[in-house]
């Protein structure tokens, strides 16, 4: 339940592991965290944290820098995080650059 409910507020799966850990539970254990390794490593993660970042942009005038943070905070890895957060600023830079012509 925790792992699902987790998953649903946009956690990452680094972040999910950890927080299982101090609740003193092997992640690897408990059987939704398993299934959520096995279909959202990879492209599914990568979607999943930019989907976060466009239903919560984050605050800031360097978008990437403010991305990443917004991200590694929800528990993201380091490497996804910055590969999120370089892809959705790149989209968002482009669409304020073409909104600010107008």
């Amino acid at each position: 339940m925790l792992v699902r409910s987790r998953l649903s507020q946009g956690r990452g799966l680094q972040g999910i592991a950890a927080e299982l850990v101090t609740l003193d539970i092997d992640p690897y254990s408990v059987t939704a965290y398993l299934e959520a390794t096995e279909g959202q490593t990879g492209p599914d993660e990568l979607a999943r944290a930019l989907a976060f970042l466009d239903a919560k942009p984050p605050r800031g005038k360097r978008l990437r820098d403010s991305a990443y943070r917004k991200l590694m905070q929800k528990g993201y890895g380091a490497s996804l995080s910055a590969s999120a957060a370089r892809i959705w600023s790149e989209e968002h830079e482009t669409d304020n650059s073409l909104q600010a012509e107008f």
